[in-house]
């Protein structure tokens, strides 16, 4: 992601560009702690669909422009990418991570779950205080999708289930459904950052949850309640998967995408014996409980 000169063309012999374009990232975990999960989470903010994350190239976004984009289109989408890099040049002057916390306020959902870091007092009257320390990892309850699923949890009974949390980012959603009584809780994560950040999560809540390192192909046994916080991208790809490890009658979670995105996704859920349960929205984002019936 860099400043191109006007007069630049990346263009082939044949005067085109290739239809799929791989945006180099790595770098910049090492120099301002910003990984590809965070440049795909601030092109959301600008309006834009997540892009594939660590495909083909782990560590890299994949844009796929399709023959309708319109040149202004194609130059809105660049002028983002381009302030995003500004955003992460900033960054890497200051202590980023001190400054995320600095800034972090607290969440709390329907005087159910408070969501904190260690600099906020715990609220006694609330059912659930989660501690965490964000790190600028995905999952802060800040977010739509992380607050609606916590909303969709709040009326869940867990106890005594077995529960995959796929894309934990923070652990938080893993960490309630263990405070709410899950017997077994797995936390699945394939940013390292997000990985290590939900460990410590966990240490600092005292819960007992394997965290791994991947994604959906480290599935290897089955789950009562399977919840997936990811991206419309990854959730269509992967979905498949994730049914082949939730028991009948099992609870599957979706958020991480808009809601106009819904009818898709109920669609591609119902092809592995899905129907949709409850749909929330807030901010234009969606939160979905499906029940798997076969």
């Amino acid at each position: 992601i860099q400043p191109q000169p006007d007069d630049r063309d990346d263009s082939g012999e044949t005067g085109r560009v290739g239809h799929e374009l791989i945006l180099e990232c790595r770098n910049f975990k090492n120099t301002s702690g910003v990984t590809e999960t965070d440049i795909a989470k601030r092109l959301m903010d600008y309006g834009y669909h997540a892009p594939t994350l660590s495909f083909p190239v782990h560590g890299t976004l994949m844009i796929e422009p399709t023959e309708s984009e319109s040149l202004a289109e194609l130059d809105k989408f660049t002028d983002a990418m381009l302030k995003i890099y500004d955003e992460i040049k900033e960054i890497e002057q200051q202590d980023w991570n001190a400054e995320w916390e600095k800034s972090y306020p607290a969440v709390l959902i329907n005087d159910f779950c408070y969501v904190h870091a260690s600099f906020h007092e715990p609220i006694k009257e609330v059912e659930y205080n989660i501690e965490i320390s964000p790190k600028m990892s995905f999952g802060t309850a800040h977010h739509p999708t992380t607050f609606q699923i916590i909303q969709l949890l709040q009326n869940e009974d867990v106890r005594g289930k077995d529960v995959m949390d796929m894309g934990s980012g923070t652990g938080v959603l893993a960490i309630l459904t263990k405070m709410k009584g899950a017997s077994y809780v797995e936390a699945i994560d394939n940013d390292e950052w997000a990985f290590n950040n939900a460990k410590e999560n966990i240490d600092r809540n005292n819960s007992e949850i394997v965290v791994r390192y991947g994604d959906a192909d480290l599935l290897d046994r089955d789950y009562d309640i399977f919840i997936a916080n990811i991206n419309r991208n990854i959730l269509l790809q992967d979905i498949s998967k994730y049914a082949n490890h939730i028991r009948k009658n099992g609870v599957l979670f979706l958020s991480g995408f808009y809601t106009n995105d819904v009818d898709m996704l109920v669609e591609e859920a119902g092809k592995y014996g899905f129907d949709l349960d409850i749909q929330l929205s807030k901010e234009n984002w969606a939160a979905l409980r499906l029940i798997k019936n076969k």
